[in-house]
């Protein structure tokens, strides 16, 4: 759920639904889903890309971070404005 809201605070129109209710654990899934294609079409390198088990499954948290930080890199890149810790 954080990774989507994440997401939109960068591309307010890039994660098309953010499932919040916990009656069905696969929509959390799915969010994850929906964080790594916006990722993408941000321009995160794709090797840099977490895979879904990765954090559903605590597989690779390495992999996560990896990820975040690819994505920070990303943001501060596309919009040098909004704060962030690369000074």
């Amino acid at each position: 759920i954080l990774l989507c809201y994440l997401m939109q605070n960068f591309e307010p129109q890039s994660i098309p639904r953010i499932h919040e209710s916990a009656d069905a654990p696969f929509n959390f899934r799915q969010n994850i889903v929906f964080f790594l294609a916006a990722c993408e079409m941000l321009g995160v390198p794709k090797n840099k890309l977490f895979r879904v088990n990765d954090l559903w499954d605590n597989v690779s948290m390495v992999s996560v971070v990896d990820c975040l930080v690819a994505f920070a890199h990303t943001c501060h890149a596309k919009w040098p404005e909004k704060a962030g810790p690369f000074d």
